[in-house]
Parts: structure tokens; sequence; C-alpha cells
């Protein structure tokens, strides 16, 4: 039985999880990277005395293919595995990624054992230039004592010295053989610098151990520079830093420990080198991964092996299946290079230009222009933009991978005059080094609005352009940002496939005139998925109904077209930003609409106002613009649970009044429901129109304050309306909406609010400051100073303001 390979992008979250630092068997797992072709397979438990069994936390579940109990070397995922152990019982787990290695080992009244995880460092010759830093937690649970050392092990000058930093050793490590040579500090800790004794070894090893030694848990910073310029310092000259290791060692004792560590650097662009040409002036082809700025073009050419297939042995353990890499890379430069990726091999291979920090995509209009040919068809090349402040990472491609459809996220389309591209929410979790070494806070992923089944055949050359600058600029209406340009690169980053690819153009490019210029909003659009949000700030967009019965399609202008087809359903925009109401500001909504629908429908604006002094009374306010045959209650939401008892949903007509050149009846329903845990009140307020629009097209303006004043709780209130609710709801046939505004003016002439002494819209205790002092300044009586209604300005004003703010009396009198 075979595993196939799943890629994650939870890989990093998970790996991070407080679960994940509890060092026992169940808390790695191979569900992250892989899954079972077939329902059931063969369980291997090791053939430990139970109390081993049980210290190990193996139960029934057995081992996945990423625990071992028995010496083993393997590389997987650019990560080298070493473990080994002699006497006792031991046991070795392992999870890791780009970035992150995580080590975890149980060991049992072993004479040796010794577990390590190792990466190549990716620019050798440069790390004093982007400055390393390894994030790294540590949990150690030790039931009896031995001998026990871990840290990060450096790899310098080709293999020739190492550098291994101690962080935990146990009080009974010794160093019999070393020789104190200095000490010196780094990130807050004291460190002691010992050499061990020469041997026949070539390699020169060098100590650092922690004077304090972390407790059990831990989260720490290793600063490289730091250790390697205190190496320096005492006469060790270091040239390169070659690799890193996470490794794990001690004899005797019983206990466990998880390490993860993930390494960091400065986002400052590679120095540039020459691209090396043999005797007849060709590139030189790499064999090797490399990273590197040649004749200031970045390269980036780096394969491991992805151990696929992992096959599961008769007797439940498992094998991996190890690949020999022939992979190469020849650059050419201007970004073109040509490669073959061995088969097996995961890769990463890209060109590309890096910025300095203060290169803002505003200011440069990019176009990345490619030409390519690849082998695989399946495999789609794409440009990739790194951006900061926050970090964020674009992937802008001719079409979506399939396998990738549970990590997009489907924001909206761009329609641009070169074509229409979608825009998802990503979390494709790929090899690409970032600038920073952290994992992106945003990934965006662009696509062309084509058929995804559609692809070139084998080799064909294939040419486009991705107007970069245009697509993330004009994706803001979606919530995404803009920021620093840190990097854009063309290229492939592939799992476990094998291929051949010819860059045959990667121009990075700036247009003259932005192809913003010919850029309507109103023709990016989004569409809805049933019972889900979609966001065009300011406004979001939902859809209520039945599946396979409706469809929307929402604009950046908050319009949208929505498309019943038998069955009821509720097309909605939301506007999101804050607007108030109160006597110094207007509400006004404009709308336009064309609704072509059969039988039973409604256009409907509703206010959600939650009581300020009471959370568990709400007000809505429903203003029915259009209504065909839906009873009024339609637009009514009460609450709903386990337990609630709905008291009254009947509805009282109250008055009738003129609005906006209308005529409106308003109804009143007051509902309570008695629930497990309190009440809900709810007030809802329905104001239909009576002259109901003619024909298909309907539109007005709205001015919400000659709706409010004719209700008596909300009228003199200041309110702050987060949301304001346009919805359309039909059964059968299209509703278009073309104009959907929302405007906060201040109003010409404020009506002053009594009790609101200093005009700020509000009554508190401020306004009875002002109150006594307006009273000790003899003022003339205005509204708003006169509350008691009696025509003068006296004490007896201040005495009854005073009480509304301390909140004994909840009104004041009546003209």
């Amino acid at each position: 039985m075979k595993l196939n390979r799943l890629l994650s992008v939870f890989t990093a979250a998970v790996v991070s999880l407080p679960c994940m630092y509890i060092p026992q068997v169940s808390a790695l797992s191979s569900e992250l990277f892989y899954y079972f072709e077939e329902d059931e397979h063969d369980i291997y438990i090791p053939d430990f005395p139970q109390e081993v069994l049980d210290a190990f936390d193996i139960d029934w579940t057995g081992l996945g293919f990423n625990r071992n109990v028995e010496p083993t070397e393997f590389t997987i995922d650019g990560a080298h595995h070493k473990f080994t152990y002699d006497g006792g019982y031991a046991m070795y787990g392992h999870q890791n990624e780009l970035r992150t290695m995580c080590v975890l080992v149980n060991w049992y009244d072993c004479n040796s054992f010794s577990a390590s995880q190792t990466k190549d460092y990716p620019t050798p010759e440069f790390f004093s230039y982007n400055h390393p830093k390894l994030s790294c937690r540590l949990n150690c649970d030790i039931t009896k004592e031995g001998e026990l050392t871990a840290g990060t092990l450096l790899t310098l000058n080709g293999g020739k010295d190492e550098l291994f930093i101690i962080e935990k050793h146990t009080d009974s490590t010794a160093f019999p053989e070393e020789e104190k040579i200095g000490s010196y500090s780094s990130e807050y800790s004291e460190y002691t610098l010992y050499k061990e004794a020469s041997g026949d070894d070539s390699v020169s090893r060098y100590y650092a151990v922690n004077s304090a030694s972390y407790g059990p848990f831990t989260e720490y910073c290793v600063d490289i520079n730091d250790h390697l310029s205190a190496l320096s310092e005492n006469g060790v000259k270091v040239d390169t830093l070659d690799k890193y290791t996470s490794l794990v060692c001690g004899k005797e004792g019983r206990g466990d420990i998880f390490f993860e560590s993930y390494i960091k650097t400065d986002p400052t662009p590679l120095p540039s080198e020459k691209l090396v040409t043999d005797e007849e002036g060709h590139p030189y082809t790499y064999h090797n991964n490399i990273v590197k700025n040649l004749d200031g073009t970045y390269y980036s050419f780096r394969t491991s092996d992805s151990s696929n297939p992992i096959t599961e042995l008769e007797d439940g353990r498992y094998e991996i299946t190890p690949h020999e890499d022939n992979s190469w890379f020849t650059p050419h430069g201007n970004g073109g290079f040509t490669t073959q990726v061995t088969d097996g091999m995961t890769s990463t291979v890209l060109a590309g230009k890096e910025y300095d920090d203060g290169t803002s995509l505003t200011d440069h209009n990019f176009r990345l222009n490619y030409e390519y040919s690849i082998s695989d068809p399946d495999i789609i090349p794409s440009a990739y933009v790194w951006l900061t402040d926050p970090s964020r990472r674009y992937i802008f491609s001719d079409r979506k991978i399939p396998d990738y459809d549970s990590f997009n996220h489907y924001l909206g389309t761009i329609s641009l005059p070169e074509g229409d591209f979608d825009l998802y929410g990503t979390g494709d979790s790929n090899l690409e080094i970032s600038p920073d070494g952290e994992r992106p806070t945003f990934e965006y992923l662009f696509t062309r609005h084509t058929d995804d089944t559609a692809k070139p055949e084998p080799d064909a050359v294939v040419k486009g352009s991705y107007p970069i600058y245009a697509l993330i600029q004009a994706a803001e209406k979606f919530g995404v940002g803009s920021g620093n340009v840190k990097r854009i690169t063309f290229g492939t980053a592939c799992y476990s496939k094998g291929y051949k690819l010819d860059v045959i153009k990667n121009e990075i490019a700036e247009d003259a005139v932005s192809v913003l210029d010919q850029y309507d909003p109103a023709n990016s659009y989004a569409d809805v998925p049933l019972f889900d949000t979609v966001n065009l700030p300011p406004y979001s967009y939902s859809m209520s109904g039945n599946q396979d019965s409706c469809t929307m399609t929402a604009r950046d202008n908050g319009c949208f077209t929505g498309k019943a087809m038998g069955k009821k359903s509720s097309f909605i925009a939301n506007y999101n930003n804050k607007v108030t109401y109160d006597p110094y500001h207007d509400v006004i909504m404009k709308y336009k609409a064309d609704i072509k629908m059969d039988g039973e429908h409604n256009l409907v604006y509703s206010l959600y106002i939650p009581d300020k002094k009471d959370y568990n009374v709400t007000r809505n306010v429903h203003i029915i613009e259009e209504n065909n045959e839906l009873p009024i209650s339609e637009r009514t939401y009460f609450f709903s649970g386990m337990g609630n008892t709905l008291t009254d949903d009947d509805f009282e007509l109250i008055k009738t009044y003129e609005a906006n050149g209308h005529k409106y009846d308003l109804y009143y329903n007051y509902s309570k429901y008695y629930g497990c845990f309190n009440t809900n009140i709810t007030e809802s307020y329905i104001c239909v129109r009576k002259d109901q629009p003619k024909g298909t097209e309907t539109e007005g303006t709205i001015n919400l304050s000659e709706h409010l004043k004719q209700i008596d709780a909300l009228a003199e209130k200041s309110i702050d309306l987060n949301l304001i609710e346009l919805t359309i709801t039909g059964t059968d046939g299209t509703a278009e909406l073309l104009m959907n505004e929302v405007e906060n003016p201040v109003r010409s002439e404020p009506q002053p609010v009594a009790g609101d002494i200093n005009l700020d819209g509000c009554i508190d205790s401020l306004d009875v400051i002002s109150a006594k002092k307006a009273l000790i300044s003899s003022a003339e009586p205005g509204k708003n100073l006169d509350v008691n209604k009696n025509g003068t300005f006296e004490i007896a004003d201040v005495v009854l303001l005073q009480s509304y703010v301390l909140g004994k009396i909840t009104s004041f009198p009546a003209e």
C-alpha cells in the first residue's frame, strides 16, 4: 500500500500549536503530509515492554510513518535526519517543512542516543550579510536523570569546523574532553565556549554552553552572527555557514523532548556576483542548490528529495522511496534559465529582482513579461511578488492548480482591458524562500479567468504578461493591501515531479501608462457563494436560498445582480462604514434597481440598533420600498436557540405618515424570548411604502431622519449605524441593483436636542457641567437648555438633566 503526498497550507500553524510542545508520540501526525489511498491498513506496535510503551505514549493506534523506533538515516523535504541509539529503548519523531524543523525524542535507559535534523543554509558565504536567527521552542520532561544536551549545531567553512550551541543540558552532563577558551553574551544569555580536544578527525568542534540551561519549557532566539563573531574573536575565522542542525543527544536516564526551530533573516538584497561562464562563454551549469544574485538577477535553484511514495510494509511499518538527484540549473542572465529536475524531487526554480526597503509599489508601474516552454503542462510557471509591512505574497498564474482548490478562497474578479483575473486568498505554502524567512502574513493568487482544464502541449512555447501593479492596486477594492516591493520572480515551485523548464524571457518592465487609467472599478465583480460573504469594502455581500436555485454577482460599488430560479432567494448588500444619525447629521440612502421577478418579491433597507444601556434589547427598522405579495414579517429577525420561546410575532399598525414624497404605513412588533441563559427583546418597526412603483425599474432617495422621527423610541436618539443592509428577495427572475449609495452629510440647520448642551450629539456628564456654567452666565433659554419645557432656563433644568445622566429618569417632559 502507498501513500500520496497531500500538500498542506496548515503545516507551520499546526507545528506551532501548544499541543505540539507536549512531547508525546501523538504530538506529531503524519496526516499533515500524507493520506491513505485505502481505509484499512496494518498497525505497527514495537515489541517494547508495556512500561516503555506507556512512557512513549504508544497505544493501539501504533506508529505513523514519521516515527521510528530503530536507528535510521534518511533525507526528506530538504532535511537530513539521523537517529541512533545503543541499548535500552528510544523513539524518534519528525516533522518539517521549508523553514521549520521539529524533533521529538523519547529515551529509556539507553547507553547513548542521538537525533538530528539538518538543513543547508541557502547563502553560505553571505550569512553575516542577511543576519540569520533561529526562533526555537523547546519542551523537555525528564523522569529519570541522565546526561542530555540539546541545541543547534552549525557546520562551518565547508565542514572543517562545527559549533554546537547547547541551550539545554542536565546537571549530570559533563564535558570531559573540552577545553574552555572564552565566554560571551548573546540574547540576554551567558555562554561558555569550549574546544573539543584534538583527535584523529579533521573537523574542529566547539561548544557554546548556555550557563543557565533552559527549564522544561522555553522559547528563545539564537542570533547566529553573535555566536560566530565570538568564535572569530577566539581565533576561528568563519568564511561560510553551510548547514544548521537541531541536535539532541545524551545517555542513560529517561524522558522526552520536543524541539522546534525555524530560521529568519534580514530582508536585504544579496550583493551581485558575476555570471560564471566556461572557456567558450557558455553559462555555468549548477548541479547543487544555489541562491545568488548574478549580474543583478536573483536566482534560486533548490531541490530536495520528496521521498515519495511512502510504502507501508506488511508489518505496518513504513518505507520511504529515496531518489538520486540528477537535477541541474543553467542561468542565462537577464532572468532567463534552463533547468532539468529529476522525478521525485521537490523543487523551487525562480529568477527575478530583489529591491530595497523603500521601493513602493505605488511608485512603480511593474509588469512582468514572460516566455517559456515546459515538458509537463500540469506544472504551471508563475510570477511571485513579495511585499512588506506586513509581509504579503502575490502569485500570478495562467490558471489554478486543481489540487490546490481547498487552499483557495475566491475573493472576486478584476476586469482589465487585457482580460479578467480571478482573485483568491490562498495558502499555497510552496518552497520559495521568503525575503525574511518568515511565512507571509497574507497570500493571494491571481489567475486568468479562463477554462482551468485548458493547458498547452508539452514543450510548447507560452507567452504572456502580468500587469502586477494594476492588479494589486485594483485588488484593494477586495481588501487586498499594497506596500513596498521586496522581490519579483518568475518560475516554478513543484512537489515531487520531474520536468524540464526553459525560461526564454523573464522581463520586469514598467508601463509608461498605467492600465488602471483604462480601468473601471465598476467592472470588478465577485461571484457570491451561497451562505458565504464576499467583501468589497465598504460593502459586503451575501446570498441565502437553496443550492443550485440562485446565483449572485457582486460589484465593488455596492451593486449586484441576483437570479432566483424557482425558489425564494435573498440577495444582500451591506454598507459597513459607520454613519451617525443625530440632530446634526443626516443619513441619506439612494438606490436604483431593475427587478424582473414573477410573483412575490420585495426591496428592503434594514437597520439593527442595539440599546446602549441594555444589550439584550435590539430595535430593528425595516423600510420596505417595494413589496409584491411578501408578508411584512419577511424581513424581521428573531432570536433563536436552545430553550428560546417566542411570546409574540404579531404586527400592529401604528400610523401612516409621509416621508421622502411618499406615504408609509408604520407597523410595530414587540417580541420577547425567554431563553436558557437570558431574555432577549426585539422591537421591530416596519415602514411600508404605500404607493408601490409600477414596472420593473424602481429608484428613490431615503432621508432616514424622516422615518426615525416617526418612531418615538428613536426620534431624538444619537445612533451610530455600523451596518445598513439592502436586500432584494424573490422567487423567480432577476434583480439588478444599479445604484446603492449611502451619505452622511452635516445638516445645514441642526435641530437642538433637549439636554445636549455642548452640541456633541450625546447627553452625558459634560452637558451637566456646561448647563451649570450656562446657569451662572444667565444664558438665554433654548430648546437644548429648557429641558422641562416651561419656557425658562433655571436650576430645575440642571437638576432634571443630572437625573437623566445618572439614569434616574429616562426622558424629559414633552412639549
